[in-house]
């Protein structure tokens, strides 16, 4: 192999890498869904009366997550309107998510100053 082919193949790997990498770590990612369980947000539910545009977000959890669960985990949603959540889930969640057919639903912990939640469903 020549020195130029040798590099450009380095690169492809570092990019696999880099990409593999932030699937296992972030809900925002289309990579992710390869790997773990996706769920789409309902709609946006007011908090206190506020007037919410219509629109839902995307969250990914690893399969990494799902299969050694942690804890508790925090997982970031796509970013929709100029916003994004956050979901939190505790070590049972994720466990129950191991199970075959098995469910969670969870409210998204909001963002600073933000004047609404979505709630998701994630199913195996």
């Amino acid at each position: 192999m020549s020195r130029d082919s040798l590099r450009r193949s380095g690169v492809v790997v570092a990019i696999a890498a880099a990409l593999l990498a932030v699937a296992t770590s972030s809900c925002d990612d289309p990579v992710a869904a390869l790997i773990g369980v996706t769920a789409v947000s309902g709609p946006p539910m007011a908090i206190g009366g506020a007037t919410v545009m219509p629109h839902q977000h995307r969250c990914t959890i690893p399969m990494s997550d799902i299969e050694s669960p942690p804890m508790s985990a925090s997982y970031v949603t796509s970013t929709e309107l100029g916003h994004f959540h956050f979901v939190d889930l505790s070590r049972s969640a994720l466990m129950a998510l191991a199970e075959p057919n098995g469910s969670i639903q969870v409210e998204t912990r909001t963002e600073m100053g933000s004047t609404h939640t979505h709630v998701f469903t994630f199913m195996r």
